[in-house]
């Protein structure tokens, strides 16, 4: 459950469009080939499901869940797959019933049920349900993007009452997945029931679906359900680490299928989970709790339109490598959910295809024809490339043939060779340029985006690394927490990440450090120091920021 991948969505569903008609099977057979064809250039994994009527017109998928004895399991229309913050319509929905049987209200504070949390007083449910409460969005943190050991709710009770708000409960409209663990949580204590049997009462057995929970146990692909996959550094798929579901919950840890997903918003959408004045009620109004200005934010549940005539209801998700996004139409009585258990493509891109065949709109099927360039060639470019203008190494690799990059804690991205030396990523505008030894080897490349270069220099692959240094857990557990400075523009939250910290500027991403004493951490692809000072009880009290000029902050 990553910080908003609410680019939520849909969002470039931008095109006009007409009152929609019956689905043809040559539309499907169109839309099967397509993703046939992005699965086959390495652009899309995962699985779709199309419906109209309420009944499914495509079920299929594409690609890999795992492996069973070093044998690939394969995808089928029945995988489960991690759907991230879609959970949040069904937290809202249970939220809903509660206060349709009046054991809720909109207006409760949320002091009634977590007086601990800053502005528990102020805080409404409803503001909580619009992300309107101001509480700050504790997956900003690292530690709670990838953790990967089970937390109790008091333990994550106490982790938000530390956090200052980032604006008074009403100012505003923020995306927050702090506000819906909470509702998870309110569900719980108010029935007295865990989410996941508060979830097969309320929504699952209600609709007759078969492959929906909230599980307790890490995904198995021998039941069917996926992993979620990226390169690895030898350029092969390799499944990622599993973020806790009880550290996401009823912010994005529910398990399902496409179909099931699209089967709840159907329902929901249609009176068939709640009153029709309470649906009418937790649908987005235009121009109301705006997200980002574009999409409007109903209670759990986004406004998704595609053009001027088709507007559908749904969300999308993230977490982990996997890539969720579900909307039903209404008008045209035409839902679609598209899962993607890797992060290899743009499936809002793959969205649109799919939905400019579905309402007859122009679009160009794709072409990745590229210049021919030899493995060789290929691994020349491969390694690892750094610049002091970025906060990160840029990993360049190669698989099956093709060339791929990925920023550190970003998606990784195929390159489209336009000749052996230079590739481009066109869906964000940016092209890499090589610059070669007299051997092949690479040494460094130009990177260009929007207008702007930056130099990139490999590093060396058989430079001696410095002895790794082990600090004491005591001592990296004693150098959390905030620090500041009235000189410095920003604030600097260390915590603990296995063996050694991590670094997060204000709207920065964290970054790893490692450790050449006891007391002084650095990331020397940026050139970044920090020496931790104590006093004479050997409390931390704060820290020399080093990067070019050095800064004396204070612990808070």
């Amino acid at each position: 459950m990553k910080k908003p991948a609410l680019v939520l969505a849909l969002l470039l569903f931008a095109f006009a469009g007409h009152a929609q008609k019956t689905i043809s099977a040559q539309k499907i057979k169109l839309i099967d080939s397509l993703l046939t064809y992005l699965y086959q250039n390495d652009r899309f994994m995962g699985s779709v499901v199309i419906r109209q009527d309420n009944k499914t017109i495509l079920k299929k998928a594409y690609g890999i869940i795992g492996d069973r004895k070093g044998k690939p399991i394969a995808a089928n229309g029945d995988t489960r797959y991690r759907i991230g913050s879609i959970s949040k319509t069904y937290t809202a929905v249970m939220i809903m019933q509660l206060v349709e049987e009046g054991k809720l209200s909109l207006d409760d504070r949320l002091q009634k049920f977590f007086p601990e949390i800053p502005n528990a007083d102020k805080i409404t449910i409803r503001q909580l349900l619009t992300h309107q409460s101001g509480l700050y969005n504790y997956t900003n943190d690292l530690q709670w993007r990838s953790q990967r050991q089970y937390v109790s709710q008091k333990e994550l009770i106490a982790v938000f009452a530390k956090q200052k708000p980032v604006f008074e409960p009403g100012a505003k409209t923020e995306y927050c997945n702090t506000n819906y663990m909470l509702l998870g949580y309110i569900v719980e204590t108010i029935t007295g029931k865990n989410f996941n049997d508060n979830l097969q009462s309320r929504i699952v057995r209600k609709l007759g679906l078969r492959h929906t929970l909230l599980p307790t146990t890490n995904v198995n692909p021998a039941k069917n359900e996926a992993l979620s996959f990226n390169f690895d550094e030898n350029s092969k798929w390799q499944s990622e680490p599993e973020t806790h579901v009880s550290s996401c919950a009823g912010a994005g840890g529910i398990l399902a299928t496409p179909e099931d997903v699209s089967i709840f918003l159907e329902a929901l959408v249609q009176n068939k989970l709640l009153k029709a004045a309470t649906v009418q009620e937790m649908l987005p109004q235009q121009g109301k709790n705006d997200i980002n200005g574009v999409n409007s934010y109903g209670y759990g549940i986004l406004s998704l339109p595609f053009g001027t005539d088709h507007t559908a209801y749904g969300h999308s998700g993230h977490v982990d490598a996997f890539h969720t996004m579900s909307g039903y139409f209404p008008e045209d009585k035409l839902s679609m959910s598209l899962f993607a258990n890797t992060e290899v493509m743009n499936l809002n891109q793959v969205a649109i295809y799919l939905l400019s065949i579905l309402f007859d709109k122009a679009y160009t099927f794709p072409d990745f024809t590229e210049v021919a360039v030899s493995a060789a060639d290929l691994q020349g470019l491969t390694g690892v490339y750094t610049t002091p203008q970025l906060p990160m190494e840029i990993r360049v690799m190669e698989h099956s043939g093709r060339l791929w990059t990925q920023a550190t804690n970003q998606d990784s991205a195929r390159l489209t060779a336009l000749s052996k030396d230079k590739f481009e990523f066109k869906e964000a505008d940016l092209t890499l340029k090589f610059t070669r030894d007299e051997k092949g080897m690479a040494q460094q490349a130009i990177l260009a985006q929007g207008g702007e270069e930056l130099k990139l220099k490999r590093k060396d692959p058989n430079a001696a690394k410095p002895a790794a240094v082990e600090v004491s857990e005591v001592l990296l557990n004693s150098y959390e927490g905030v620090y500041s400075a009235a000189a410095f523009p920003m604030k600097i939250t260390i915590l603990k990440q296995g063996t050694s910290i991590t670094a997060q500027a204000t709207g920065q991403p964290a970054i790893l450090l490692t450790a050449i004493s006891d007391a002084e951490f650095e990331f020397d692809t940026i050139g970044l120091n920090i020496r931790f000072k104590t006093n004479s009880d050997g409390k931390t009290t704060g820290m020399t920021f080093t990067q070019g000029d050095s800064i004396e902050l204070a612990k808070e």
